[in-house]
């Protein structure tokens, strides 16, 4: 192995999840690299200080309570995805616009206009 290798599994050697052939291996190339050597005292002393930090827990009910505002997110943006315009209810609309302008109709006239007649108690619009 070469010492590219050999670097690749140092964290596995230091942390010893190497299996013993790999100990073995990097072992003995150990003995003759100098860098691998620097690199492996690295790696120890990383570990050290990693080892020697304080460790600190979540207060309780933490986790409850995170799950339990997940649910409520993920049902929220469900909700939410369920209000809205209609698919088919836009594609009709831009379906008989369309066809309105094809035609020349004019929407315009479908509009109210300010404008009122009144004739037998009934409004009319005038246009």
């Amino acid at each position: 192995m070469n010492c590219k290798d050999i670097k690749e599994a140092l964290h596995a050697y230091c942390d010893g999840e190497a299996s013993s052939l790999e100990k073995k291996i990097i072992e003995e190339h150990l003995t003759s690299c100098t860098s691998c050597q620097e690199e492996v005292a690295k790696i120890k002393a990383s570990l050290s200080l990693l080892k020697a930090q304080e460790t600190h827990r979540a207060p309780e009910g933490f986790t409850k309570e995170a799950m339990l505002l997940i649910k409520e997110k993920q049902e929220y943006r469900e909700e939410r995805e369920d209000e809205g315009i209609p698919v088919d209810f836009v594609l009709s609309s831009m379906f008989y616009f369309a066809r309105g302008l094809w035609r020349g109709v004019s929407f315009l006239k479908y509009l109210p206009h300010p404008a009122y007649s009144f004739r037998r108690r009934r409004v009319y619009l005038s246009w």
